[in-house]
């Protein structure tokens, strides 16, 4: 592999996070096996490719946290 190649690339995210998104957890200890999945891989590609977008791979997981909402304030 030369100096720029990763293991993984775009689609390979994508395929792994589709199935992720895809799979039903029916109770808090599956929810909490499919986030530890998630962020291992996240680990993983991170350390592949320092390119990777972490959250968004986890948001595509179908483990997106919600961020806050912003408003503004007028003065």
């Amino acid at each position: 592999m030369g100096k720029d190649s990763h293991m993984f690339s775009k689609r390979h995210y994508q395929a792994i996070a589709d199935a992720l998104s895809r799979t039903s957890t029916y109770s808090s200890q599956g929810q909490s096996q499919k986030v530890m999945i998630v962020v291992e891989l996240a680990d993983t590609f991170e350390k592949d490719n320092p390119r990777f977008d972490r959250a968004r791979f986890i948001e595509a997981c179908g483990l997106g946290i919600p961020q806050p909402k912003t408003y503004k304030v007028k003065v």
